[in-house]
């Protein structure tokens, strides 16, 4: 729905290139999926762009472009779904430690 909702916006602004508008979608989706299926979609999310988004640059001015907004995407979903496997990973731990010291804990009765 949010990745309708920005190519929907992106292909409406005749003037100005909303790429950024595609790292909300990107960073949820780094959040829940496995970071494979996220760096697929943050391809999809180029290649929408590109085709939505009105023609400007040809050339190497581009592909320049283009390989900067792709690298911009990556990063932030790799940055994202790492902080989301080390929330995991603390959440864990907690469970854990809350485990242990109940264990340790004298029951009366």
């Amino acid at each position: 729905m949010h990745l309708s909702a920005v190519g929907y916006a992106d292909k409406s602004a005749a003037s100005l290139s909303l790429a950024p508008l595609y790292f909300l979608p990107l960073a949820l989706s780094a959040l829940v999926h496995p970071l494979r299926y996220s760096l697929a979609f943050s391809v999809l999310c180029l290649g929408l762009h590109n085709l939505l988004s009105p023609a400007g640059d040809t050339g190497v001015e581009r592909i320049a472009r283009e390989a900067a907004t792709l690298l911009g995407y990556f990063f932030v979903v790799v940055v994202v779904n790492q902080l989301g496997a080390q929330r995991k990973r603390l959440a864990e731990l907690t469970v854990r430690q809350r485990d242990e010291r109940l264990l340790r804990i004298p029951r009366t009765g």
